[in-house]
């Protein structure tokens, strides 16, 4: 667990008066929408700037691109509009994003421009995004490094992440060189974070403490900011400063610095330590808040809502108090009904469900019309995991009937079609209540767990009474979720080859053209209408918004696709092409229905290994517990395993609705 310490610095800083300022400003193409808003700022901070201080500007997008187009100027009142349209020419949306590149070369000549003047250096650094270069863990690792050389050189220092920014990236950034991080998701947030930042007159000191400590901070009048540690110290400005080291149980000195320490290791990554410390304030919900918080959109507005507790009373407790409160460790939740509701075989009531479609909907071309059938009701079984977001579905064949007017005749044929409806989207109920019918034994099951509201033999169960996940689950191994996805991938090659082996179906169309005639047939095949049942072509609706989701994949190096079993027979390059083809050569001979028991089977055991990996996903990006193996959070990890490479990729992705 954690302490956390305050001690008052014994030292007062030295006034500042005129200051050297370093603004770095992202100029990669996801800007094109809040540069021209971004360049007017800093011009109007220029314009704040007092005569006989000093500013260089400069640019970053790609690898490679990158431009200090304004350095080591003294402003007065001669050249203030030279700069400002200097800003206005050479500040504009590019291409990629590289932190890493213009940091060094800050470090390793722009700096010392400044610090030749003799005045204390402030530095600016703005990004929307990610880094987008090959090595990602590189590039990190670089800009940290960069930024811990370049700290002893700073009076003070500023972050801003604009919209849908590197949370947990920024903060270390902001951590590694001292000062306040602004999560901004209006351009003119900006604006205001660094109006305060330029009145800043108070220099740094240094205050011994023999060894870097987990996170040290400063409450200042309306945030937190980072203070660093370098050369045996503690660099800061004068007043309280709190310093977190590690130990066996939770030690606080003060609710504001319980508050405070929680709010900046949520936007560390770190939000399983930051509950515990919230468990111990007993804010029901603020704890909910971040409990709930899974994208970074919702984990800054967490951490800015604690942030806010620190600072007024009133937001505090709005829930209520309960000490320790935090969601029980073994509490039921979401992925155990998915589990339950499989095992007691129920099944859900289609007709009852009040579904709402994910993404943007589609618009179907077509001439027929289609009627679901009344009385269906889908397997629990039959529900599939999305590889790449924290998605939760169940697809099912909905029997129906199509009407339409062919020729001048109306024509009523039975049919159906492929649904799919998602239950859990990117990590939280789609659906409010989910209506369910089970036997006696699943009901007394059910019953345990929710106040069951049922009608006709039909049970509601609100999803809203129960966590998505709880707390039980401890730090993962990366190791084990690597096995499991190996695991998987071969049990995917052995599906592959199994469903090669089974007779191929008859021609799509055949009894319809028995039935209606060729020219029917031909018709409604190009409306989406076949043997195989009804699949109309579709189009996009308009899109209205977006959002971003998380994104997650683990695959192993030099499999992450499944080959053909044809390429598979020929060369067995690999552990998975050796699968397919043993599978092949020991099932060539079996008859049809001793295949289907296999394939049955595979499946079977590849709908549960995937339960076990899902819950892990669930683990890391809504637990909040990070793997065991690695030391630090990345978008792109990898893990040697003897003969295989397990790859891990962490992103996110737009979803236009």
């Amino acid at each position: 667990m954690l302490t956390i310490r305050k001690f008052q610095t014994k030292k007062a800083a030295k006034a500042v008066v005129n200051k050297a300022h370093l603004f770095i400003a992202d100029g990669s193409g996801s800007m094109y929408q809040a540069v021209d808003q971004l360049k007017h700022d800093i011009g109007i901070w220029i314009d704040r700037l007092q005569d006989g201080d000093v500013v260089t500007v400069g640019w970053f997008s790609s690898l490679g691109q990158y431009d200090y187009f304004i350095r080591n100027a003294t402003i007065n009142s001669t050249n203030r509009a030279r700069l400002r349209q200097l800003i206005l020419d050479n500040i504009r949306a590019r291409n990629m994003t590289c932190f890493s590149e213009i940091l060094s070369v800050a470090n390793e000549t722009i700096i010392g421009e400044l610090a030749a003047t003799n005045l204390p250096i402030f530095m600016t650094f703005f990004t929307d995004g990610y880094p987008t270069v090959g090595n990602l863990r590189q590039e990190e690792t670089r800009t940290l490094a960069t930024l811990k050389a370049i700290a002893p050189a700073l009076t003070d220092a500023m972050f801003i992440g604009y919209r849908y920014h590197n949370v947990s990236l920024m903060a270390a950034m902001a951590k590694a060189a001292g000062g306040q991080l602004i999560h901004a998701n209006n351009i003119h947030e900006v604006g205001e974070a660094s109006e305060r930042f330029l009145d800043n007159d108070t220099g740094r000191v240094a205050t011994p403490y023999p060894t870097e400590p987990v996170l040290a901070f400063q409450i200042e009048a309306d945030h937190v900011e980072y203070v660093t540690w370098f050369d045996g110290a503690l660099h800061s400005k004068p007043g309280d400063v709190y310093v977190i080291e590690k130990a066996a149980t939770f030690e606080s000195c003060d609710v504001l610095g319980s508050y405070a320490t929680a709010a900046l290791l949520a936007e560390l990554g770190q939000a399983d330590l930051a509950l515990q410390v919230l468990g111990e304030i007993g804010d029901i919900h603020l704890i909910d808040m971040l409990n709930n918080a899974i994208l970074p959109q919702e984990i800054v507005r967490a951490k800015n809502a604690i942030v806010e507790a620190i600072f007024d009373q009133t937001t505090r407790f709005q829930n209520g108090y309960a000490a320790g409160y935090v969601p029980a460790p073994d509490a039921f939740c979401l992925l155990d009904l998915i589990r339950v509701l499989d095992d007691v075989n129920a099944e859900l009531v289609l007709d009852a469900l009040e579904y709402h479609t994910i993404g943007r909907k589609g618009v179907s071309q077509t001439s027929i019309t289609f009627k679901n059938l009344p009385g269906q009701t889908a397997s629990f079984s039959d529900f599939v995991w999305n590889n790449e977001r924290l998605n939760l579905s169940l697809r099912t064949y909905r029997r129906g009937q199509a009407s339409f007017v062919f020729n001048g005749n109306d024509y009523v044929i039975p049919t159906g079609r492929w649904r799919t409806y998602t239950l859990i989207a990117d990590g939280h109920p789609n659906v409010a209540h989910l209506p369910v019918k089970v036997d006696a034994a699943g009901f007394a099951v059910l019953s345990k767990h929710f106040d069951l509201n049922s009608k006709d033999d039909v049970h509601f169960l609100d999803l809203n009474t129960i966590p998505v996940i709880n707390q039980m689950h401890q730090r993962p191994s990366a190791l084990h979720l690597g096995r499991m996805v190996l695991n998987e991938t071969m049990l995917m090659g052995r599906q592959t080859a199994l469903n090669a082996l089974l007779p191929k179906d008859k021609s799509a169309s055949a009894t319809l053209v028995a039935v209606y005639g060729q020219a029917l047939a031909d018709w409604l095949a190009l409306e989406g209408l076949t043997e195989s049942g009804f699949s109309p072509r579709s189009i996009n609706a308009p899109t209205t918004d977006s959002y971003i989701v998380p994104t997650f994949k683990i695959s192993v190096k030099g499999m992450k696709s499944i080959p053909t079993v044809a390429v598979a027979m020929k060369s067995q390059s690999n552990a998975l092409k050796q699968v397919m083809y043993d599978t092949t050569v020991a099932y060539q001979s079996a008859a049809p229905d001793v295949i289907r028991a296999e394939l049955q089977n595979v499946r079977k055991e590849l709908r549960a290994l995937r339960t076990k990996i899902q819950t892990v996903k669930f683990v890391v990006l809504m637990a909040k517990k990070w793997f065991r193996e690695f030391d630090k959070y990345d978008a792109q990890l990898e893990l040697e395993d003897g003969d295989y490479t397990y790859l891990f990729e962490f992103g996110e992705k737009e979803i236009q609705i």
